[in-house]
């Protein structure tokens, strides 16, 4: 797992100034999203659809954004035929998916995992001011079953600030510490490898 700033997209003077105009976005799809009862959201609704299926370009800028900090990821990983991870490890990647989550008070995200994916993430857009590094309220952690497992627990947790993307293993266990008060935005998405290992 590492957490990088997301690279300021083209046309915005900073990461800021992207986020204020891609929370806007954002917040319009929530307006006809829904709390789809097979994903792992409470308290909150998730965008209906793939963002990269939407001709927008404000997802476009966001999707090539985070090229550099997905290829630092990638590149950080160690030579290992055998390592579920880095086995698969190749020159190029794509995202698979990417959506929207807008978590009210309240709420939070079960322990889960994301099958479809090699490398998946978190990208902070808005977050309330409960979400700070003294409560850890709306903190993403790691390592926790979402059944338990006795000496399985939380590993490690993470502070989301507003543009932080986190990158970890789609297969491990991740999930949400609910916070009291505000709204919690972020676009997460998937990677996939693409070619030959290398």
């Amino acid at each position: 797992m590492q957490t990088f700033r997301l690279d300021t997209p083209s046309g915005f003077s900073d990461v800021a100034a992207f986020n204020a105009a891609f929370a806007a976005r954002l917040k319009e799809l929530h307006g006809t999203a829904g709390h789809p009862l097979e994903q792992s959201l409470r308290g909150g609704t998730q965008s209906s659809q793939n963002l990269l299926q939407l001709e927008d370009p404000l997802i476009a800028a966001y999707a090539e954004a985070l090229g550099r900090s997905i290829a630092a990821y990638i590149t950080s990983m160690p030579a290992d035929a055998d390592h579920p991870l880095y086995s698969r490890r190749a020159r190029a990647f794509q995202l698979q998916g990417c959506w929207s989550v807008l978590l009210k008070p309240d709420g939070f995200h079960v322990n889960h995992t994301h099958p479809a994916g090699w490398i998946s993430s978190s990208y902070y857009v808005s977050l309330p001011p409960s979400v700070n590094e003294k409560s850890q309220e709306g903190w993403i952690k790691f390592g926790e079953p979402r059944w338990p497992i006795p000496g399985c627990g939380i590993e490690r947790v993470v502070q989301p600030r507003e543009g932080r993307v986190v990158l970890f293993p789609s297969y491990m266990w991740h999930g949400t510490i609910p916070f009291r008060s505000g709204e919690r935005l972020t676009a997460p998405f998937d990677v996939v490898p693409v070619g030959a290992p290398g």
